[in-house]
């Protein structure tokens, strides 16, 4: 059954979304399940609806990409050198915000 992901993430910006876009380059390489995505921001934050084949097709998404949501989304006033740091835990190249 087809899943709706609705998202508010308060304190991301504009700068922040089109960085995870780099990251996790999802306009060329759509991942499996995902059939749309739409994203706007507004003054509480970034707005995101998705939707999926299924929520277990989201999960797989997030079991994949969701390091990088999460560093981004969940922790933007981290210090740079720690979202560094967990990017180099992971085997990829630091964020570019």
């Amino acid at each position: 059954m087809a899943t709706v992901m609705m998202m508010i993430w308060p304190g991301i910006n504009r700068e922040h979304y089109d960085a995870i876009r780099r990251e996790v380059d999802f306009e060329r390489n759509v991942p499996k399940g995902g059939k749309y995505h739409v994203a706007w921001q507004t003054a509480q934050g970034m707005h995101v609806v998705d939707v999926w084949d299924s929520q277990a097709t989201f999960e797989q998404f997030l079991t994949t990409n969701g390091m990088c949501l999460m560093i981004v989304v969940l922790n933007t006033m981290m210090h740079r050198g720690q979202v560094a740091d967990a990017r180099r835990a992971l085997g990829r190249k630091p964020l570019e915000i």
